[in-house]
């Protein structure tokens, strides 16, 4: 996988995946947002069912043409699983509700805003996270933060960075290290192993949303 462009069903008119795949050669997307109902219950932008609709089908037809898809939980707006599930048990339960959905290789976590300032939440995460790496064998458990041109910015920040330009936006994008992980979760004495992700470069013809970017226009 060298690149994985974001599809949002939630935002705008998304290109046709199959026209993205046959015009550049990718064969991966980060398909946008699983978040929270209001309870620990996961669905696509928080109101889309997580089978069944629109989503399904983008990932049918991803894979219909030989590829695949790395559904990303959080971004920036929304309510948040990591918030809304009241343990580290019930947001593992979460995450594996939809990992079991589509036979997932991978997921993404998308930390934005300030659900994840809590030390409570970024604890929960983390410990979630083990459990998902130790039920699901060779699964890859990506982390993304949101960046601007000057650099990360904070989670709390009072509002996202601007949307930076095509030549830039695929620098904008960066993954953690486990070291990095570990900082992220403060008194996580043996955080999950956290892969580093490729940038996800934008395409002439692909709707992509540099990390810390709205997630919606809402």
């Amino acid at each position: 996988m060298a690149v994985a462009p974001y599809i949002y069903n939630g935002w705008g008119s998304p290109p046709s995946p199959t026209t993205v795949m046959n015009a550049t050669g990718v064969k991966w997307f980060t398909l946008a947002f699983v978040l929270s109902n209001g309870y620990c219950n996961p669905q696509w932008d928080g109101g889309r069912p997580l089978t069944g609709g629109v989503d399904q089908q983008t990932i049918n037809t991803v894979r219909a043409a030989g590829g695949d898809v790395i559904p990303s939980f959080g971004g920036w707006s929304g309510n948040k699983l990591e918030s809304s599930c009241g343990s580290a048990g019930e947001l593992a339960a979460a995450y594996q509700k939809v990992i079991n959905a589509y036979g997932l290789k991978a997921i993404d976590i998308d930390i934005e805003a300030a659900a994840y300032d809590s030390p409570t939440v970024q604890q929960r995460t983390v410990d979630a996270l083990r459990t998902i790496r130790a039920n699901n064998p060779g699964i890859k458990l990506y982390i993304t933060f949101g960046t601007g041109q000057n650099g990360p910015t904070p989670a709390s920040s009072t509002g996202p960075p601007r949307p930076v330009s095509p030549s830039t936006a695929g620098r904008s994008c960066r993954s953690t290290s486990a070291a990095t992980a570990r900082t992220w979760a403060r008194s996580a004495s043996a955080p999950p192993k956290v892969s580093r992700r490729p940038s996800r470069t934008p395409t002439a013809t692909a709707t992509t949303r540099p990390t810390g970017t709205p997630a919606s226009p809402r």
